[in-house]
């Protein structure tokens, strides 16, 4: 990953990821609109997919981006999720469908101790199992089109600078940082 740029973007996708040679992954893709134009703007001469990870909302918190959660009663052709999945594995050659991501509500992080487990964290978990299994079933000859190259699973992104720690108990393979690094924002006026 030595120069790479992973990206999250808070917004709609707005700037092209061809004018990012090194740009390694995007972690918030929450629509299929997204990630078609996200394959259409790379170059054909770039050597390796682009790696995304769909954007989860497991706190269900409207202030939040995301895809809703994916449940053990989900109807996976309906479910935005399963749909977003299964277009970026059949129809978005030039993208990789990495993991899934989630900003879990800080408060359960914060109050959750040793023996308690974030329930956004958790809920993340079994969505990317769940979404695993749909894959396969339905994709199984396109197996090398989504998940890690080197674990072949979907990798969780989840966790922040104030709550990595409970994130990575829970399982978490990626975290965001870029507030423990670079301190806090300017706040918009």
């Amino acid at each position: 990953m030595r120069g790479s740029v992973s990206l999250n973007f808070y917004h709609p996708l707005t700037a092209s990821p061809s004018a990012i040679p090194n740009l390694f992954s995007v972690q918030t893709l929450g629509s299929v609109k997204a990630a078609t134009t996200l394959n259409k703007s790379l170059p054909a001469e770039r050597s390796s997919p682009l790696r995304v990870l769909i954007q989860v909302n497991t706190s269900g918190e409207d202030s939040k981006s995301g895809l809703p959660p994916l449940g053990p009663s989900t109807e996976f052709e309906e479910a935005e999720l399963a749909v977003l999945a299964k277009h970026i594995v059949s129809e978005c050659p030039k993208l990789r469908l990495e993991g899934l991501m989630t900003i879990g509500a800080l408060e359960l992080s914060m109050t959750a101790s040793d023996t308690e487990k974030n329930a956004d964290f958790e809920r993340l978990k079994e969505t990317r199992d769940l979404l695993s299994t749909h894959l396969e079933t339905i994709l199984g000859e396109n197996r090398g089109r989504w998940g890690s190259e080197d674990a072949g699973n979907l990798r969780l992104s989840m966790g922040m600078s104030s709550d990595f720690e409970a994130a990575l108990k829970s399982g978490g393979d990626i975290v965001r940082v870029g507030t423990g690094i670079f301190g806090q924002r300017a706040k918009k006026t």
